[in-house]
Formats: C-alpha cells, sequence, structure tokens
C-alpha cells in the first residue's frame, strides 16, 4: 500500500509521510480534464474539441496546465502535447510559464522524478527555440538549480543541458542582458568546481560559452560588477581566461569602448540579483531562516543540518564562499532583528570560517569576506557590505583569537598583493572602511582589534605599519571618532561572557537569565545608522539605539543635549542619575531610561506649580525626554506602559522652552501638545488629525473588514517609516487576495490620504540635492511609494492590477500630487538600477493610470500633473522633463501648454541644463513643425517666458522659415507704454534670425507683406542691414518682385486695378510704402541710383494710378530721366507726350523677359490662363490704339 502511494505523482518523488503536494492535485484534475475531452479522438477532432473549450477562461488554464503535464510526465507523447499547446493557448503560454516559475522549477525542482527534471530541460529548450515571452525567468531560475560545489551526475546533467540549450539559441539569448550576466556569472563560478579530468568536455563548453558571451557581450557584463573580478580569479589557470586577463590589465579597449579597466569593475557593487542566482531556493530558504528566525545560541542543530546537506564533501567548501556573499549583499537585516535576540549575521559567517576544511576554500572565503572593503566608497557602497568582516574580527577576539589574528593578517597582507598596481587605491578602499564603521559606530572602538596584547609581535608590527593612523601611539581613532569613554577589553565580546561559541548554544559557567541575547552591536549611540541602500529596494535600516554592555557610566549618549542646554546655564539631571551596570541593561534596553523616569518622579512636583523654578523644569524634562527618545525600544516601552504614562504627564505639566523644542526636535522628539515617544527609527514627522479629519477617517474605516482596519489602524499609529511601509505593503497583499470594488477602492483611498499626508508633504523637495543612486534610493523610502512598486511589479494582463490601479487613481483625484510622485518613482527607480531597459514598460503603468481616470486626451493628463509638479515641486518638474518627453513624445512634443507651464518655472540654472540636454539630442521639446504654434501662443506671454522660448528655439536650430508666418501680426511701436500691445521680443529674436540669413525672394516678400507703421522700425532696419552687405542681390530682387507681376490681359479678371497685387499677395502699395520709408529713415540714395532699382522704380512708376504716384513723388523723384524721355518733352505737347509715353510703356513691355516658367506645383487652371495670354499677342497694337485715344 505504501509502494502504491509513493508513485501516484506523476511529476513529484513523494513518500508515505509527506503524500501528494497540493499543487499536484490541481495539476492532476487538469491532466485528467484533458484526457477526458481528447481520450478516443483523432488528431483533427481533438483539435476542435480543445478549441471550443478554450473559449472559457477557467478551462482554458486547466487545459494549458494539462498539455503542460502530459509534456513534463509523458516523454513519448512530448512533441504532440507541444503542438497542441501552442495551438489552444491564448495567453502567450505565460500560465504554463508562471507554474514552471513558481511551482515547479523554483520550489520543487529538488522533488521532481528524474524523468521529470529531463522534460522539464526539454520544455524549456522548446519555449526558447519559440521565442515564448517570459521564458527568460525560467532560464533564470534554472541557473539557480545548478548548485555550486555540487559534481554530482544529476548536476552535471543540467550544467551541460543548459550549457547547450543556451549555445545552440544565441540568438534568443542576447535579447535578454540580465540572462547574459547571470550565465556569465554562473558558469564563471561553476568552472571552478569542474576541474577533474573527468569533466574536461564540459569545462570546454562551458569555457566557450563564458569566453565567447565576455568578448562579444562585455558591455552587457560589466553590470555584474566587482565580483566579475573575484570569479575570473579563481579560474585564471585556464588558457582561455588567462588570455582574457592578459587583455583587462593591459588592453581594456579591445572589450568594450571606453572601457578604462579593471578599476571600473571594482568600483561597481554587484547587485544581489547575481548572489540569488548562486543558491537554490532550498539554501536561500535556510540561510534566511536561520538569520531571521533562529535565536542566537540554539542555531547550532540548524547549522548541523545544514552541514550535512550542502556541505558534505571536499567538494562543496566551494559554496562557502557563495554562502557568504549571498549573506553580506542580501541578507540586511531590520531594525527589529537587529535589536532582537535572532542569530547575527557575523555568527553565521562565523561558523561557515571556522568550519571550513579546505586551505584554498578559507582563503577564498576571508577574501569574499572583505571583498567590498578593498574598493569602498562611502557614496555607492553600503555599510552593511563591510559590517560582517569587523564584527566577526571584534566578537572573535575572546573564544576564537586564531580567528580574528589570521583575518586581520589576512586584510594587512591582501592591499599590497591583490594587484600591486593597485595598491594605493585598495588601501584607499580599506581606511574609507574602516573610518565608516567608526564614523557609523558598528564597534565603538578599533584600538582591542589593532592593540591586542594576544597578538603576534609580527603581526602587530604589520598591522602599526599598514593602519598607522588607527593606532595608539598616533592620531587614534578613539580621538578622531570617538566621544566616550573607551570601553575596556574583558567587557567587549558579547559570546565570551555567555560562554557561547559559533557552534554550540549556552555553556559557559557564568551563563544564566543576566545574558544580554539581543546586542548585536557592542555600543551605538543616538547617531547610529546602518544605511541599507541597494539598486532593487532602496530601503534604508537605522539600527535602533541600545545601550552598551559595558561596566562604565552610560552618559555620554546624553552629551549632545546636555552641551546645548548648558548654555542656558541648568543643571541638567543626567549628570546626577545613578550608573547602569551589564546585569541592569540585560533586563532590557529600557532599564537607563526608567531609572531616569525615576528619578524625574521621585523630585517634588512643586517644581510645576513654582514659576522660578520653571526652567529648571523644563531643562530636566527635556533632558530625560530626550533620553527616551535616545534608548527607544518599542517593545520594551509597551511593557512599560504605566510608568511612561505617569512621566508623560509630568512633562506635559509645564510648559517647554523654545530652545527645548528646538534641541528635542532636533533629536527625534516631537512636541504636538504633550511629548510624543517615537520609536526607533527613521521617522516620518508627527501630523495629527483634526476632529474633522478623524471623524472622516472612522467613517472610511468602518466599511473594510477586521484585518484592513486593524492594518490602517495600525499605520495611523505608526511613526517609523520602515515599519509603515512594511504595513503599506500588507495592505497591498490584502488587495492581491480579494479583488476591491469601486466603492473599496474609494474608501480605501480616503483613507490613505489622511494617513499618508505626510509623504505628500511639499516643505522639501522629493529630488535630493544631491542627486546620486544613493540619495535617490533614499527619497524612495516613503510608505506611498510602495503602491508604486507593487503597481509595477504585476505585470500588465494580472488582474490584481487593476485593482491597485483604481486605488491610485482614486488616491488622485483626493491628492492630485499622486500623479507627479508616480513619475518620480519611476524615473527614480530607473536611475537606481542603472539601467533604461525597463522604463518603456514603467512609464506604460502611468499610462494606464490615465486610462483608469476616465479622460480622454493623455496630453491634458500630463500637463495637470506636471501643473500641480511645478507649485509643489519646480526643480523635480525641469528633472522629469527629458523622461516624459522621451516616453511621451507623440503627447508632450510641441504642446504649447506644457511649454509654457514649463516656462512659467524655468530658472536661469534649469533653462541653461534644457539647453545642455537639446543640444546633447536627449531632450526634444518642439520640432519646426509645431514651433509656429507655439510661437503665435507665446505672443500674450510674459517677457522672461519668451526670452527662455527663443533661448530654446536656437538650441533646437528652429530655422526663420517657421517664425515668418507670423512675422505680419507682430507688432511694435518705438518709445511707447503701452507694452501690452506690442511683441519686441518675438520682433527682436526674428530680427536676429533674419540678420544671419541672406536675403530672399521668399524673406523679402514676407518682411514687404508688413504693414507699414512709421514708429516701427523693423522692415527698415533688415532691409537696410541686407542693403549694406548685399546691395546688388537685394537690387535684383526687388526688380524681380517688380517685374514678376501677372500680366496685362482682358481675360485677367484684376488688371491694374489700385496698383494691382504683386506677386505673393505682396501688393504694389506695400512694397512701394516700405522702399519709401527706407528711403526716408536710412538715406539709401546709393541703393537707389543703381541701374537696376532705376529700372524698378520706373517699371513701379508706370504701374502706379495717378493718387499712388503723387503719395510716393518723393520716391519716383529719385528716377534719373533718360536721353529719349528728354527729346521727347521739347519735340512735343502734352498730349503727345502721353502718347509717347504710352508706347515708350509698350515697347518697354516688349522688350520685358519672358515669363519665367511657373512651378509645377501651381493651377493647371493659371497655366492654362498664362496660355490664354501669350496666344493673342499679336492683337496688341490694336488694344495699345484704344487705351491711347482713351488716354487722349
Amino acid at each position: 500500500m505504501a509502494t502504491e502511494r509513493t508513485n501516484t505523482s506523476r511529476l513529484f518523488a513523494t513518500s508515505v509521510v509527506e503524500g501528494k503536494l497540493d499543487i499536484d492535485e490541481k495539476y492532476d484534475k487538469a491532466y485528467m480534464m484533458l484526457m477526458n475531452l481528447t481520450r478516443g479522438l483523432s488528431d483533427k477532432e481533438a483539435h476542435d474539441i480543445l478549441n471550443k473549450a478554450i473559449d472559457d477562461p477557467k478551462q482554458h488554464e486547466d487545459i494549458c496546465l494539462g498539455l503542460m503535464v502530459a509534456i513534463l510526465s509523458d516523454p513519448a507523447q512530448a512533441n504532440r502535447a507541444f503542438q497542441d499547446l501552442m495551438m489552444v493557448c491564448r495567453d502567450s503560454l505565460k500560465g504554463v510559464c508562471d507554474a514552471l516559475i513558481n511551482h515547479i522549477v523554483t520550489e520543487r525542482f529538488h522533488r521532481l522524478l528524474e524523468n521529470t527534471k529531463k522534460q522539464v530541460v526539454w520544455l524549456v529548450r522548446q519555449l526558447v527555440r519559440a521565442g515564448v515571452a517570459q521564458v527568460e525567468g525560467v532560464v533564470w531560475c534554472l541557473l539557480r538549480q545548478m548548485a555550486g560545489g555540487d559534481v554530482s551526475a544529476r548536476n552535471i546533467w543540467l550544467a551541460e543541458s543548459l550549457c547547450d540549450m543556451l549555445k545552440e539559441n544565441r540568438t534568443w539569448l542576447e535579447r535578454y542582458s540580465v540572462i547574459i550576466a547571470s550565465t556569465v556569472y554562473s558558469f564563471l563560478r561553476i568552472l571552478e568546481d569542474h576541474q577533474a579530468p573527468n569533466f574536461a568536455a564540459l569545462r570546454q563548453k562551458e569555457v566557450s560559452l563564458v569566453i565567447t558571451l565576455l568578448r562579444e557581450k562585455f558591455q552587457d557584463c560589466l553590470v555584474i560588477g566587482r565580483d566579475l573580478v573575484r570569479l575570473l580569479q579563481n579560474v585564471a589557470k585556464i588558457p582561455e581566461i588567462e588570455a582574457l586577463w592578459r587583455d583587462l590589465l593591459h588592453n581594456p579597449g579591445c572589450l568594450a569602448p571606453n572601457f578604462p579597466g579593471l578599476s571600473q569593475l571594482m568600483s561597481t557593487r554587484t547587485s544581489r540579483r547575481f548572489f540569488v542566482v548562486r543558491l537554490t531556493p532550498e539554501m536561500e530558504r535556510m540561510i534566511h531562516y536561520l538569520c531571521s528566525e533562529v535565536k542566537f545560541g540554539m542555531q547550532k542543530r540548524y547549522q548541523d543540518w545544514f552541514q550535512r546537506q550542502f556541505l558534505n564533501t571536499p567538494e562543496s567548501q566551494s559554496l562557502r564562499c557563495d554562502l557568504i556573499r549571498f549573506i553580506i549583499g542580501v541578507i540586511h537585516p531590520s531594525n527589529e532583528v537587529l535589536c532582537s535576540d535572532i542569530t547575527p549575521r557575523w555568527a553565521v559567517i562565523g561558523w561557515l570560517l571556522s568550519s571550513c576544511t579546505s586551505a584554498t576554500a578559507t582563503a577564498n572565503c576571508k577574501l569574499a569576506l572583505f571583498y567590498d572593503w578593498l574598493f569602498f566608497s562611502g557614496e555607492n557602497d553600503n555599510i552593511m557590505n563591510i559590517e560582517p568582516g569587523i564584527l566577526v574580527m571584534y566578537h572573535s577576539l575572546k573564544p576564537h583569537p586564531m580567528l580574528t589574528t589570521t583575518l586581520l593578517d589576512f586584510l594587512c597582507r591582501i592591499i599590497p598583493h591583490f594587484q600591486p598596481a593597485m595598491a594605493a587605491q585598495v588601501r584607499t578602499g580599506v581606511v574609507t572602511s574602516l573610518r565608516h564603521i567608526l564614523e557609523k559606530r558598528v564597534i565603538p572602538n578599533i584600538e582591542p582589534l589593532f592593540d591586542n596584547p594576544r597578538m603576534d609581535p609580527e603581526l602587530r608590527r604589520l598591522v602599526r605599519e599598514t593602519f598607522p593612523e588607527f593606532c595608539s601611539n598616533n592620531l587614534s581613532a578613539g580621538e578622531e571618532f570617538h566621544a566616550g569613554a573607551p570601553v575596556p577589553l574583558r567587557s567587549l565580546d558579547l559570546m565570551a561572557e555567555a560562554g557561547l561559541d559559533f557552534n554550540s548554544g549556552v555553556s559557559g559557567a557564568n551563563a544564566g537569565p543576566d545574558v544580554e541575547l539581543n546586542n548585536h552591536h557592542p555600543s551605538v549611540e543616538e547617531d547610529a545608522m546602518f544605511s541599507d541602500e541597494d539598486e532593487e529596494n532602496g530601503s534604508v535600516t537605522p539600527i535602533s539605539n541600545n545601550v552598551a554592555l559595558t561596566n562604565t557610566r552610560v552618559t555620554s549618549a546624553c552629551k549632545p543635549l546636555s552641551n546645548k542646554l548648558s548654555k542656558n546655564n541648568t543643571d541638567p539631571i543626567i549628570n546626577h542619575l545613578p550608573s547602569v551596570t551589564t546585569a541592569d541593561a540585560v533586563t532590557g534596553s529600557l532599564t537607563y531610561t526608567t531609572s531616569t523616569l525615576s528619578a524625574i518622579s521621585q523630585r517634588p512636583l512643586t517644581y510645576s506649580n513654582n514659576k522660578s523654578s520653571s526652567s529648571l523644569l523644563n531643562s530636566t524634562t527635556s533632558s530625560n525626554c530626550n533620553n527616551i527618545s535616545s534608548n527607544n525600544n518599542h517593545a520594551n516601552f509597551k511593557s512599560n506602559s504605566a510608568q511612561l504614562n505617569s512621566i508623560i504627564s509630568v512633562c506635559s505639566g509645564s510648559a517647554v522652552s523654545d530652545d527645548v523644542v528646538e534641541v528635542m526636535a532636533e533629536d527625534g522628539v516631537c512636541i504636538n501638545g504633550n511629548v510624543m515617544l517615537l520609536n526607533g527609527g527613521r521617522t516620518n514627522k508627527c501630523s495629527a488629525l483634526t476632529d474633522a479629519q478623524s471623524q472622516e477617517l472612522n467613517g472610511h474605516l468602518n466599511t473594510f473588514e477586521t484585518d484592513m482596519k486593524d492594518f490602517l489602524l495600525d499605520l495611523k499609529l505608526e511613526k517609523d517609516q520602515a515599519r509603515r511601509c512594511e504595513l503599506l505593503q500588507k495592505i497591498c497583499d490584502l488587495i492581491f487576495a480579494e479583488d476591491l470594488d469601486e466603492e473599496e477602492a474609494e474608501h480605501l483611498a480616503g483613507a490613505l490620504s489622511l494617513l499618508l499626508a505626510s509623504d505628500y508633504n511639499t516643505e522639501t523637495s522629493l529630488l535630493p540635492q544631491h542627486i546620486s543612486q544613493e540619495s535617490l534610493c533614499e527619497s524612495l523610502e516613503a510608505p506611498i511609494f510602495v503602491l508604486f512598486e507593487n503597481l509595477l511589479s504585476l505585470n500588465e494582463d494580472d488582474h490584481r492590477r487593476q485593482s491597485l490601479l483604481m486605488l491610485v487613481s482614486a488616491l488622485q483625484q483626493l491628492r492630485p500630487a499622486t500623479g507627479y510622485r508616480l513619475l518620480f518613482y519611476i524615473t527614480a527607480a530607473a536611475k537606481t538600477r542603472a539601467t533604461d531597459s525597463s522604463d518603456q514598460i514603467s512609464f506604460q503603468v502611468y499610462r494606464d493610470l490615465w486610462k483608469a481616470s476616465g479622460q480622454k486626451d493623455l496630453s491634458g493628463f500630463i500637463v495637470r500633473d506636471l501643473t500641480v509638479c511645478s507649485e509643489d515641486d519646480p526643480r523635480l518638474l525641469c528633472w522629469l522633463l527629458p523622461h516624459l518627453y522621451n516616453f511621451f513624445p507623440k503627447h508632450t512634443t510641441g504642446n504649447a501648454e506644457l511649454v509654457h507651464l514649463v516656462l512659467q518655472r524655468l530658472d536661469a540654472a534649469q533653462l541653461h541644463d534644457l539647453v545642455c540636454l537639446v543640444l546633447q539630442g536627449t531632450l526634444t521639446m518642439f520640432d519646426n513643425s509645431s514651433f509656429t504654434n507655439i510661437l503665435d501662443k507665446s505672443l500674450s506671454w510674459e517677457s522672461v517666458e519668451q526670452f527662455f522660448l527663443w533661448q530654446l528655439a536656437r538650441a533646437h536650430e528652429i530655422p526663420v522659415d517657421c517664425c515668418l508666418s507670423v512675422l505680419h501680426r507682430l507688432r511694435f511701436s518705438s518709445h511707447t507704454d503701452a507694452v501690452s500691445t506690442v511683441h519686441p521680443e518675438a520682433l527682436a529674436n526674428i530680427l536676429m534670425m533674419l540678420r544671419r540669413e541672406s536675403p530672399s525672394e521668399s524673406l523679402l516678400k514676407h518682411l514687404l507683406q508688413r504693414e507699414l507703421r512709421t514708429e516701427d522700425p523693423t522692415v527698415a532696419t533688415i532691409l537696410q542691414y541686407w542693403v549694406q552687405r548685399y546691395e546688388d542681390k537685394m537690387a535684383k530682387l526687388i526688380n524681380d518682385i517688380v517685374n514678376n507681376k501677372p500680366p496685362t490681359s482682358p481675360n485677367k479678371r484684376k488688371r491694374n486695378q489700385g496698383g494691382g497685387k504683386l506677386n505673393s499677395h505682396v501688393t504694389l502699395d506695400q512694397l512701394l510704402s516700405h522702399l519709401n520709408h527706407l528711403r526716408r529713415e536710412c538715406d539709401q540714395t546709393k541703393f537707389f541710383n543703381l541701374s537696376t532699382m532705376q529700372d524698378s522704380l520706373q517699371a513701379a512708376q508706370n504701374l502706379c494710378t495717378e493718387s499712388q504716384k503723387k503719395k510716393y513723388g518723393d520716391l519716383f523723384a529719385l528716377i534719373t530721366d533718360s536721353p529719349d524721355e528728354k527729346s521727347g518733352k521739347e519735340d512735343s505737347g502734352n498730349s503727345s507726350a502721353s502718347t509717347a509715353r504710352n508706347k515708350q510703356s509698350n515697347s518697354k513691355r516688349g522688350r520685358k523677359p519672358k515669363l519665367r516658367k511657373k512651378p509645377e506645383s501651381e493651377s493647371e487652371e493659371e497655366s492654362s490662363e498664362e496660355e490664354d495670354v501669350k496666344k493673342p499677342a499679336r492683337k496688341r497694337k490694336k488694344n495699345n490704339t484704344v487705351f491711347a485715344s482713351d488716354s487722349d
């Protein structure tokens, strides 16, 4: 019977004890449904019945899962089942990929049957060949299953299968830079395990794959960072790797353009995703459990189990490096864990080091421990990555002195020997690490490590030579960084006092209830904080302030406040407090606090009623309230709530001076009617709700069930930012578990808009003062960003996404600033990832939010959000602009309303930034086709806004042709007060553009179309400028405009009426008025005396009416009479002279050059009309006679 039960699962190896898995039941049900549908049918009939069945979404999912189970359980039918799966699937195989990732490959791969494992690899290979979306996630999960330090046949087969699959599908692989980097990192790591001769064939395949990717895709591999160098060191003796090393050191440019060499790689911190890919999910769960659930002193049996399971062979010793790097780079405990009795990271790392049986593996483990020290930078690296190294040495001084000395010796010797050419950089990195450790109060003093009396004399000399600035005979670290009293060596090590070591529980003779197990750091002052910033989550985990376990007085934590209060000649009560011993501190971090409170409460309460003593009471109560804040521990405060409440009532019974309020605010205490005690960690500003807001909040809360209501109430009371983020994540999880309807979303949005009011504070900018990955991570710590993070993490077709979108949309209606905060999160998160690969997908979330809002116009939606941003945070607006213009070009480029919004808030520095971005080609705010509309609307803007617009126009290289269409509408009057009716900004900038142009017929016609105003010098100015530089060309252009008029003909409807219209809507009156203005204002007599201009004036005069001749008589007076005209005047009277002039005019018309050929763009009607004009040319004599008699 037992044997039968163990074989009931088609996919998983089960036992009598465990039985079938829940997920197995689901897969069996889906498989049986598939079999029932297709049993006894032909292929065609089966296809028809499946196509009908998949119309139901639930049946579609079951059929896809059933086909997947058929592929995995029956190799003989796998090909047919895969073809059916590709035919019937309607979700791009998303359901299959999710099942592989979440239930088969990640969680239960180790429990699959051997044949099933082979079929999983076969199925993934087929999915890769088909280019299925999301299969890259399955491949990444399979890479995790290649365990390091495992040379069993199963692991070797898996490594070879994945290597072959990736080499065969190289084109697919090159599409995913993350998979390229993860592949290189994984196979470089397991190459170290495959050095035996029997693995020669596999090793050659792996080397070929890795070297090809490194040389051809080195830019994608650079994201690995410094751990790429560490892995290359371990396999440097392989010939191909050795050749790569030579290029890396001596010819880095051949690997990637602009790659400077090893220093860039070593300065890049390795992302946690690469540490995760080298541990199987089972290992990861166990290490996480050990560091987050197991109490310190109780970890031995878990370590023994882990040792038996994963570290029981000589080859598995290399796995220890992976574990150490994972613990350092991935496991960053929260405040709550750091202040608890959970096994600390340094204890687990100490166990891995002390139990290692291979000398080579031990040396590699030491390098893994200190690897982040070598090129540490306070700006780009994380204190949590160097904290375990110093704490392992510090806490091993007494129980494991040999471990401390070997680690210290390794740290000294690695500086000159890691890379001799970079020894100075390595020493700088190590020294920076030590300074950072002391500044952050990871340990109180470094002297016990460097001046240990048990240290070997040779090692002591080496330490003093390597770190002279930290040794006691020089400027000590204590003098430079530690203001408090030094801690005696006998009380430094917590494990020694407790009788503990890395592998056993409490065994010392003195172990008992008086041993404090919750202090991971020997001493942390009130300003100590660990920055837990990483590119994936950007969270910050400050360390709670604990009382040092020493026999000395602990009043140093109060010095900052007492120093400030001493200016007022007060008598701080902290100078009279009793000392606190280690035994007292063991009872909890509140011991010192309760002693302080007792001292306050035992004083006569007449101070509160005695006005003359109020200042003393203010100082003492403030001092002690600060002590409460500097030694806060939320759990212990709750257990002593009665005593705290009595003291708070004392504090609130008297007025607090402004100076004290300022001091208390700086030290983490908020005054809001009463003294508020804030729990440990970074806190948000206290913002009490008004009665109306509280009533509104209660109305929202009453609509929710217990769990949601409890989380919202906790969020209302919680002040710690990290804890608030956790609560909001739990709220998101509830939303995912139970989809929200519209009414629930509105109530939840109403509650969150009140509870997250501090996240919408506009007093400080969201954008850091100094923008870097680290500062951007810090700016993303507000709880509101938890909503956005969850929104971006869900796929577009995930049904849970709609509920969250509905919530964010409802929240935006109540808090309009939500929109631009989402834009900031998307942009900042992309910056912290140092890649733009997923930006387009991320900005799609913003587009979905627009759709959820119900607005029709995305452009208006963007402008509305940016309008709010411009009012709240103008600096952020300019930072967001390039990303918006890049990802929404259709809705932003050429948007006049958006441009005006930006220019309204722009300052000179921001204008310079935008101009630089435009010149770099990364920003396009408008183009030639859209600038005309913007210019037209800008005529009513403020002068400074128009000035900024023209600066941007120059950066965009907008040609003057785009400005000519508005030229005739621009007004200007010199020396006028009515500035609102003129457009000097636009005219001045157009003039500056025209002066850089050579005159052309088109430009000249647009200028001549402007109405002549004697007080407007615009046209005359540019005409004079061109005349001075292009005299002959200007004369010819004017002559062409005059002579290229439509020819006179009976067929023309407009024949010399009022002077007629010249070419392209330039009338004769417009031409003559501007020429006359040029003559009068600019004195260009020489220009008018040119023969070409004389011909032009003569032709224009012949076309004028009598009134026009009289109006422009002064201009025509510049015409010089020819000899023929003079003789005509002497021999004939007025009528004959008139006839002669008509004949002369006709003769000139006869000598006129032929009409120029019209461009092809002109209408056929005009072309035919021109032909009609040419045909009756022979009959002009008759017409001329008629005109002559009419004239007589």
